[in-house]
């Protein structure tokens, strides 16, 4: 049994084919979980309703809580042995939850699960821009294998490379959740005390998960996106620190450069400074500059 737990707020058309790729699974011992973050669109609640699957439940906050709250409350969702985090705009291929249950069946120590994803734009179609051309560099390949201790605290400093709404979580490791006050780094941070504590990862190369990236106006995203660095950093050093005390050497030294986290802030620096967007850019800056 897998719990697919799905945030909602945002394009109900995505929404609605998000949610078809789920019940398209040719692994059909799942539950999913819809969590509608108040969003303004009823059609969506009613269409849900109208599946009359009952694998399917919908909770909806009367007021919006915003992205930490709303993946908390997911992380108590649920009691199956395993749950996955879906992205509300993000399609599973029929196969996906069982070639997940594959990897865990191949590599049954570990608590975390990433399979191959492609990257879609909002239409749908195959993109790789430089983030994800970079993430594909710096993904092991191969698998399924085990990854952990400090060659994957290691990698992951060096750059994010995972893909967190495609991943499988063992029900124990999810049910530490997420920490409060974060927003848009919240699923590195977990990874990262997981794998600070001992736990494993499990990469595969098959590929089972569409993930969408947007391309959202430049103006509008400057501000958050300096945001996503500032918790990185913070994280970064937390790691460095957790690093040191396990004499994890090159992870710490990892975790002190970021060398991708880095080089992302001064490229969101610079396309910030020829838009004339000053939004978030003294963030953006520390980001990119701060060794402490």
């Amino acid at each position: 049994m897998i719990d697919v737990v799905l945030p909602y707020r945002g394009d109900a058309g995505l929404m609605r084919a998000a949610v078809t790729s789920v019940l398209d699974q040719t692994h059909d011992d799942w539950r999913l979980h819809v969590v509608d973050d108040a969003d303004p669109d009823p059609s969506v609640h009613a269409w849900l309703h109208d599946h009359e699957d009952p694998r399917v439940s919908v909770w909806r906050s009367p007021r919006r809580l915003g992205v930490n709250a709303v993946f908390r409350h997911c992380a108590a969702l649920g009691q199956a042995p395993f749950v996955t985090f879906m992205g509300c705009d993000d399609l599973m291929r029929p196969d996906h939850l069982a070639h997940l249950l594959t990897m865990v069946e191949a590599c049954p120590q570990a608590s975390m699960y990433q399979p191959g994803v492609e990257v879609i734009d909002a239409q749908g179609a195959t993109h790789a821009g430089l983030a994800d051309r970079v993430k594909m560099l710096l993904r092991p390949a191969g698998g399924p294998r085990y990854l952990g201790g400090e060659e994957l605290a290691r990698s992951l400093m060096t750059g994010n490379w995972l893909y967190f709404p495609s991943m499988l979580w063992r029900r124990e490791a999810a049910a530490l959740s997420f920490r409060p006050g974060l927003e848009t780094a919240l699923d590195l941070e977990l990874v990262m005390r997981l794998v600070l504590s001992g736990h494993q990862l499990v990469v595969d190369d098959h590929v089972t998960f569409s993930y969408r990236r947007h391309a959202a106006s430049a103006s509008s995203s400057t501000a958050r996106t300096a945001a996503r660095f500032a918790e990185e950093s913070q994280i970064s050093q937390e790691v460095a620190r957790s690093c040191a005390e396990l004499g994890w050497r090159r992870a710490r030294r990892a975790a002190l450069v970021r060398p991708t986290s880095r080089a992302h802030a001064l490229a969101n620096v610079a396309a910030a400074l020829r838009r004339g967007d000053r939004a978030g850019l003294p963030v953006s800056v520390r980001a990119a500059t701060s060794w402490r």
